[in-house]
C-alpha cells in the first residue's frame, strides 16, 4: 500500500469536491486489501478445519468398521478437537469483525487484526497441526510398521518441516509487509487527528 496517496485528502486547496472524490478513492483502496487479507484467513481457516475434521472422521471410521487398528481412535479425535478449535478461534475472531465501525480508521484497525490474527494462527501451527500430526505418524509406525527401516521414519518427517519452513517464508514474504502498509497507512492516519481536516467516516 502505498501510504503517499493519503496526501490527496488534506493537500487539496480547494477541500470541498476534490476532498470527496479522493475519500472515495481511499477509502476503496484500503476497503479493497482489507478484504484480500480476510478472503486469505478464512481460506486458511476452512481448509485446516476441514483437512483435520475429514482426516479425523477417517482415522475413526476405518477402525470403526474394519475391527482393527484401534490405534486410530486415539489419533482420529485428536484430529477433531484440533479441528473444533479451529472452528472456535474463527467464531471469536468473527464475532470480533462483526463490532468494527465504519471510518476508515477502524478499518484499519480491524484489518490489522486480521493480519496479526494470521501471522500468530501460522505460528502456532507446529503446536496445533505439526504435534497432531507428527504424534499420529509415531502412533501409526510403532503399531504397523516395527522393524522397517529407518529412512521411513525420515521420510514421515520431511512434510512437516518443510511446512514449517515454507509457512516461515510466507509470513516473512507476505504477512509481515502487509502488516506494516495497514500500520503505516494508521499511522498516516493519526498523525492527522491533530489538523483541522475531519476523521474520514464511511
Amino acid at each position: 500500500m502505498n501510504v503517499d496517496d493519503l496526501k490527496v485528502i488534506w493537500d487539496s486547496q480547494n477541500k470541498e469536491p476534490l476532498y470527496a472524490i479522493d475519500q472515495k478513492a481511499l477509502r476503496k483502496r484500503v476497503l479493497g486489501k482489507s478484504l484480500s487479507a480476510n478472503r486469505r484467513l478464512n481460506l486458511y481457516e476452512w481448509t485446516g478445519i476441514l483437512t483435520f475434521a475429514c482426516v479425523g472422521v477417517a482415522s475413526i471410521a476405518e477402525p470403526l468398521i474394519a475391527g482393527r487398528d484401534w490405534h486410530q481412535l486415539i489419533s482420529g479425535s485428536t484430529f477433531l478437537m484440533v479441528s473444533a478449535y479451529l472452528g472456535l478461534k474463527r467464531h471469536q475472531r468473527r464475532k470480533r469483525d462483526t463490532q468494527c465501525g465504519e471510518s476508515l480508521r477502524e478499518i484499519l484497525d480491524t484489518s490489522i487484526a486480521t493480519v496479526e490474527h494470521h501471522i500468530r494462527a501460522l505460528k502456532s501451527m507446529v503446536y496445533w497441526g505439526g504435534i497432531p500430526f507428527v504424534g499420529a505418524v509415531a502412533i501409526s509406525f510403532y503399531f504397523q510398521h516395527a522393524g522397517k527401516p529407518a529412512w521411513l521414519w525420515i521420510l514421515a518427517f520431511v512434510w512437516p518441516s518443510s511446512a514449517f519452513w515454507e509457512v516461515r517464508r510466507e509470513i516473512h514474504h507476505r504477512h509481515l509487509p502487509q502488516l506494516r502498509d495497514f500500520q503505516s497507512l494508521r499511522d498516516k492516519l493519526a498523525d492527522s487527528e491533530g489538523s483541522t481536516e475531519p476523521d474520514i467516516q464511511a
